[in-house]
């Protein structure tokens, strides 16, 4: 067999593969045995005819066919190990020549997973923020105030709604006469005053009371997210079906007590605790991501299409998810952002390209730096991934090991000189 590689841009590689006429005379007999052993030949037992009769029997295009679907993907599969490759995707194959008494030619082309050329990675120094974090009291007294409405009591009320009620409504909402699509809601909580709606929507819902309807306008400002209604005038048609009033705790020892704490002190120190370690995670988030930037720049690699395409997608889909679980169709959320998908696309190349380099540096940096996880490494982990009422399967198992090859290479970064 021989072997001819041509290297195209972006880690693509075009093989041309020829397998002579000898070798190939082998496999058409081989398929023709193959093919008459399930093919009824009048006077002979299956697989007892003579080859030339079966050859007649079954006809050269399914010999053809069975020859080609063997000798291809062996051929291929020699070809790629010979040559050191990893394929990313099945090949996009074309023959080129074929037939009895001649060589089988034939091109393979598929995305390979590229060398990376690591820079001086190890020398890569980080500002180190390691200043006191300083909580504001109006931060941990919006915390308390989270906390507060968080547990208060929800109790219906006959008198007319006012501002900071608990309502749940049924809307409908139109433009010149025509309702909106996907505008249309029923038993919908609202506060009033919390600004989920714009203001003037909620200012209509102060002075009704259960069962209780109104019509009215509202007015949108030009800057309005959902483009399809910014700067114009929208009709409302609503029906009260629940007033409440929020009844708040008072900020006290006694509410303390009830959560878990001696005292409001201890309270308000959990508060500003919490504050501060949230804000110490992000800055730790922050300052790894820095790193693996500064590395990656120092670093080169080509990025196989395929695997940018990929990412692409899993971006996309957790765009999606993340839409719709808000409760807003993909499709209006493009039409709210005026982008068509091929835009949002060519958008999420750049993050989707820069996804795929950090990977493919981490992935040789952990290979240089001889990186593993032992056996009872992973299982540790998925215990902690099970008490966290994740399925683990079996499957799933050396993926969760390469993510924590990952995380360890990544640690091992972060324990360079930084400055």
């Amino acid at each position: 067999m021989e072997t001819k590689i041509q290297k195209l841009p972006k880690s693509r590689v075009k093989l041309e593969i020829k397998v002579s006429p000898i070798a190939l005379g082998e496999h058409f007999e081989n398929a023709t045995r193959k093919l008459a052993s399930s093919t009824n030949i009048p006077g002979f037992r299956p697989g007892h005819a003579p080859l030339h009769l079966a050859q007649s029997q079954i006809g050269d295009e399914k010999i053809n066919q069975e020859v080609i679907e063997s000798v291809v993907p062996l051929s291929y599969f020699e070809a790629i190990k010979k040559e050191n490759l990893m394929p990313l995707h099945e090949p996009k194959v074309e023959i080129k020549e074929f037939g009895r008494g001649k060589a089988l030619t034939f091109t393979a082309e598929v995305d390979v997973l590229p060398k990376v050329k690591l820079g001086d990675y190890k020398k890569i120094k980080i500002k180190n923020e390691k200043g006191k974090i300083k909580i504001e009291d109006k931060e941990i007294d919006k915390v308390l105030r989270q906390l507060q409405r968080q547990t208060s009591d929800i109790n219906p009320v006959s008198r007319k709604s006012q501002k900071e009620d608990y309502l749940e409504i049924d809307f409908e909402s139109f433009l010149d006469k025509k309702p909106l699509p996907n505008s249309k809601s029923q038993n919908h909580p609202v506060i009033i005053g919390q600004g989920q709606f714009v203001k003037e929507f909620e200012d209509n819902l102060i002075g009704l009371k259960k069962d209780q309807g109104k019509e009215f306008s509202v007015s949108f400002p030009s800057d309005f997210h959902n483009k399809e209604i910014a700067g114009k005038k929208i009709d409302f048609k609503i029906k009260v079906k629940a007033v409440k009033e929020i009844i708040l705790p008072k900020m006290d020892d006694e509410w303390a007590i009830k959560l878990g704490k001696k005292n409001f002190t201890e309270l308000k120190e959990s508060a500003k605790k919490s504050i501060e370690a949230e804000r110490a995670k992000k800055e730790a988030e922050k300052q790894e991501a820095d790193l693996i930037g500064k590395v990656c720049e120092v670093c080169e690699t080509e990025l196989p299409e395929s695997l940018v395409l990929a990412e692409i997608q899993r971006l996309i889909q957790n765009l999606v998810y993340q839409v719709e679980s808000k409760g807003i169709k993909f499709d209006q959320y493009l039409k709210n952002i005026k982008k068509e998908e091929k835009e949002l696309i060519n958008d999420l190349r750049k993050p989707a390209e820069q996804n795929v380099k950090i990977s493919l540096v981490l992935n040789e940096i952990k290979k240089q730096e001889k990186i593993d996880v032992s056996d009872s490494e992973l299982d540790e982990e998925i215990k902690r991934l099970e008490s966290q009422k994740m399925t683990v399967k079996d499957e799933d198992r050396e993926r969760i090991r390469h993510q924590l090859a990952i995380k360890k290479t990544v640690d091992k970064l972060k324990k360079e000189p930084i400055s």
